[in-house]
């Protein structure tokens, strides 16, 4: 009987949690009576459903009304649950609805106890170090946010200066690298990035060094001494990391590709080719060796075999920017006008947030004298990007280029 009362009890638990779900999505503020005055509300069941509680529908309900609901579900999931962050976490939303600050950190603090890996807690509580004037900490945990989620991400509640933004991402960087031992070698390599793009060289090099024990960061160095000018260096470097049988086949297939590239730059054009055809025959359906078959195309002053290496490049790699950003250079030098426009409005589909390629294709727009599509293009971009100087500059250029005689 007692089994059969607990069933009975948790199956209506769940009946009710599921009107309150959906009355909440219609009507936040008669869904939020429920959960203040409901008697299943109290239930174990109930503290454990409620983990799904959508606040973003929640909070635009009268601010009482939010207030009442989180701090009496809270309350039922710590004394429930007292091992999981949610219950500290609404408490924290209560609070910061309140305008109580300090209680807010406070419950904060204890949900991040209880879930330090949580990036949507991190930046919760950045927001209100950024309410409560904490510079410092509103920095810190919003590096922690991004160090600690699985793609940089952005939050446009956030507003960042340059320089702030740019510490942010530098510093997730570099507590990525420890947070992931297993990808100590992906994070070596783009923390090096990061730094050679801001002009710390010696910085990047230094942590390429700490790390050359793992392949992909020595194959990482092996590029940075193709662009140094080193060329038998990094055919080296690359051939050692190509001939090894135990590496993944990916990884194998881009040391041939840096290996072709070296042999291209030192004059061994030959040697080249038979690198690029050994990284197609590893990986076939990667976009690499084509990319590199492509460039020695170009070499050899064959535009039209160049753009059709590439045209199976994005065919093996619809989704890679550089790929299709590539092909539309290449179509453009060939003469195909068309096909090249094409390739850069799906390089701006795949990555919208990139002004400089938008920029670039208001720019091709200009340069062929298309200035209702150059203009219907700023003016999305500058929706999204309105202080993006690159695209203020296009939008001044297309001023002028109307303004001329005869547009």
């Amino acid at each position: 009987m007692a089994a059969i009362l607990v069933r009975v009890v948790d199956a209506a638990s769940w009946l009710w949690w599921q009107g309150t779900s959906r009355t909440l999505e219609t009507d936040a503020s008669r869904g939020a009576e429920w959960l203040l005055h409901g008697r299943l509300t109290a239930l174990p069941t109930t503290a454990y459903l409620s983990r799904r509680l959508a606040l973003p529908s929640l909070v635009t309900a009268p601010s009482p009304l939010v207030v009442g609901a989180l701090g009496r579900i809270s309350r039922h999931q710590k004394r429930c649950l007292w091992v999981d962050p949610n219950g500290f976490e609404n408490a924290a939303v209560a609070a910061i609805v309140s305008q109580w600050m300090d209680d807010g950190l406070h419950q904060l603090r204890g949900a991040l106890s209880r879930d330090p890996t949580s990036p949507r807690l991190h930046r919760l509580m950045a927001l209100v170090f950024k309410r409560v004037g904490n510079d410092q900490g509103f920095l810190d945990h919003l590096a922690e946010a991004e160090a600690i989620a699985a793609a940089p991400t952005g939050d446009p509640r956030l507003e960042l200066s340059d320089s702030a933004r740019a510490w942010v991402r530098l510093e997730a960087l570099r507590r990525r690298l420890d947070r992931y031992p297993r990808q100590r070698a992906n994070a070596a390599v783009a923390l090096a990035r990061e730094l050679d793009n801001r002009g710390q060289k010696q910085g990047a090099l230094e942590v390429l060094r700490a790390h050359s024990g793992h392949p992909e960061v020595a194959l990482e160095c092996a590029r940075w001494h193709l662009d140094a000018g080193r060329f038998v260096t990094a055919e080296n470097e690359a051939l050692a990391i190509a001939e090894k049988l135990r590496y993944p086949t990916s990884l194998r297939v881009q040391a041939w590709t840096v290996v072709g590239e070296g042999r291209q730059l030192a004059g061994d054009s030959d040697g080249a080719v038979a690198a690029a055809h050994e990284a197609l025959r590893l990986g076939p359906d990667s976009a690499a060796p084509f990319v590199a078959l492509a460039a020695l195309a170009q070499s050899r002053s064959a535009p039209d075999e160049a753009l059709e290496h590439l045209r199976r490049a994005w065919g093996v790699a619809p989704a890679d920017v550089g790929v299709v950003l590539r092909f539309a250079i290449a179509a453009e030098r060939a003469g195909h006008i068309h096909d090249a426009r094409l390739a850069l409005e799906r390089a701006v589909e795949l990555a919208p947030d990139d002004a400089s390629l938008t920029a670039r294709l208001v720019d091709f727009h200009l340069r062929y004298g298309e200035f209702t599509e150059a203009a219907l293009r700023l003016s999305t971009a500058l929706d999204r990007l309105p202080t993006d100087q690159r695209l203020l500059s296009q939008a001044e250029r297309l001023r002028r280029e109307v303004g001329r005689p005869g547009s």
